[in-house]
């Protein structure tokens, strides 16, 4: 066969129809001796396109798009060029070779599969599928995460029809972190409360927790580190928008709400106790009261609409009060009580009268209903929203309420408890809480004054847990968290591990 540089196109049409010649086309092609003749010979093969065949001529497409150009001691600058005339005229030719076209230039020619795609919009279902599949294991470290998704991202740019099945992929993903975390502190509280076991399990218990706690730590970097992407890319993409000043319902930031109230809908709302990746719709919905007005619209067409689960409205209920109740940016809000303990400054405030008085009377007409809503709260919440004073009949029905008893069981048995979901539980993961903190609101007990004032009316349940009650709610509402301020849980634990084994030890040794 003649030299790669001087085949001529009839030459390279007469290779291309045999098995033999195919095959020895691309062992000249990785055997090449320069750019400029592997060049030469990409270049004579994109005037041939028309004779490529799937099943004849896949490994000779690969090894066009394997090359490592910059291996050769004289590089050619115009390689990529070459290359992406040859994937855009062999798309257009053979639309069956678009997959791996794409499955080989996804992480690496972003500017070629810009006009691969620009060429054959029906790729990006190709694309997409390409990143799926090679969507980094969990097992994987964080770094391998964090660039795959910074890779995504740019894929985003180039084709931004991909956007709500990329932002929805990345948060099921980092959902599934997240929720591998909160498992995983849940087996580390499960195994600190084990009182009654052996003293030698627990020696041996040892080093298991501490491999559980180093497998938490890894997730919550790369969670973490994930997450600030993502903060970036929001902050980017709706940046734009508030600096444009561009009319609601136009651009990227609004195509990038939806897709993470779609992603919020499929792998959010039906997860329990998520505790960080909700925070991405947080964040996003700081630019635009129409993107919190979004968001609130969302939730509160699940909490109303029967055809759903009843465990769905909850959680849906449980999102829009915390999202209130947490967010600074959202206006005063009115309706659940433990928003009111949050909002109790501005409803104290001398200007707020009209509306602490308004507030008060629809709050008292909804708690002095059939449904008895206060029977059902938590006891430190409604202690503190007792000590408000808001709503004159509050103590009164918190009376009548303690000689009411409420079955501690269900019919099959199991315990009828409240349990506590509150899903912008402080984020203060050492990265991603930057972006967060400037917009949330944390919380501070009711005032002294308030307290002092209603000394004498207090309900006998608030007579007896009165000293404990802002404390408790302050740890329950800010205490879920993966990394509270100044320590973390995994900290902690693992203090209180160490004390256990110590303890432990010594017992061994008076044996």
């Amino acid at each position: 066969m003649p030299r790669c540089a001087t085949m001529g196109r009839a030459e390279l049409v007469s290779a291309l129809g045999d098995e033999q010649g195919s095959r020895g086309l691309r062992q000249r092609l990785l055997a090449a001796p320069s750019a400029a003749s592997s060049a030469a010979l990409v270049g004579g093969l994109a005037q041939c396109v028309s004779s490529f065949r799937p099943d004849r001529h896949a490994l000779l497409v690969d090894a066009v798009l394997s090359l490592h150009w910059r291996s050769f001691q004289r590089p050619l600058p115009s390689m990529p060029a070459v290359v992406l005339q040859f994937v855009e005229e062999l798309v257009s030719a053979a639309p069956a070779f678009l997959r791996q076209c794409i499955s080989a230039l996804t992480h690496s020619f972003l500017p070629t599969l810009a006009a691969l795609l620009r060429g054959c919009p029906m790729g990006t279902d190709f694309v997409f599928e390409s990143l799926r599949t090679t969507f980094p294991h969990k097992r994987r470290d964080a770094h391998a995460h964090v660039t795959f998704l910074r890779h995504c991202l740019a894929v985003l740019r180039y084709s931004p029809a991909l956007l709500k099945r990329v932002v929805g992929l990345l948060v099921a993903r980092m959902v599934e972190l997240d929720v591998e975390i909160a498992l995983q502190q849940r087996h580390l509280e499960e195994a600190e409360g084990e009182e009654d076991d052996e003293p030698i399990f627990e020696v041996d218990l040892g080093d298991s927790v501490q491999d559980e706690l180093a497998k938490m730590r890894k997730n919550a970097d790369k969670l973490d580190g994930m997450m600030a992407l993502m903060f970036e890319f929001i902050a980017e993409t709706c940046g734009q928008r508030r600096s444009a000043e561009l009319p609601d319902g136009t651009g990227d930031a609004e195509r990038l709400l939806h897709a993470l109230l779609v992603a919020f809908h499929e792998s959010l709302l039906y997860t329990h106790k998520c505790r960080c990746v909700q925070f991405l719709l947080f964040f996003a919905c700081s630019f635009s009261p129409t993107f919190t007005d979004a968001f609130l619209g969302l939730l509160l067409r699940q909490v109303v609409n029967e055809q759903i689960h009843s465990e769905a409205r909850i959680a849906s209920a449980a999102y829009a009060a915390s999202f209130l109740a947490r967010a600074s940016f959202v206006p005063l809000p009115a309706g659940a009580l433990y928003l009111l303990c949050y909002k109790h400054a501005a409803l104290l405030a001398p200007e707020a009268a009209e509306a602490r008085e308004a507030t008060g009377a629809l709050v008292g007409r909804l708690i002095g209903g059939a449904l008895n809503p206060l029977k059902f709260c938590q006891e430190a919440v409604l202690i503190e929203f007792e000590r408000l004073g808001l709503v004159p009949a509050c103590t009164a029905i918190v009376a009548a309420n303690e000689g009411t008893a409420v079955g501690s069981r269900d019919c099959r048995g199991g315990q009828n408890r409240l349990d506590d979901f509150f899903p912008f539980d402080p984020l203060l993961l050492k990265v991603s809480s930057g972006y967060v903190q400037p917009l949330y609101q944390v919380w501070t007990p009711s005032p002294a004054r308030c307290h002092a004032e209603r000394e004498s009316e207090k309900s006998a349940l608030s007579e007896s847990l009165a000293s404990d009650a802002s404390e408790v709610v302050g740890r329950s509402l800010q205490g879920m968290s993966l990394t509270p301020a100044g320590h973390t849980p995994i900290d902690d634990m693992e203090a209180l591990m160490q004390r256990r084994f110590a303890e432990q030890g010594q017992l061994l040794l008076q044996y």
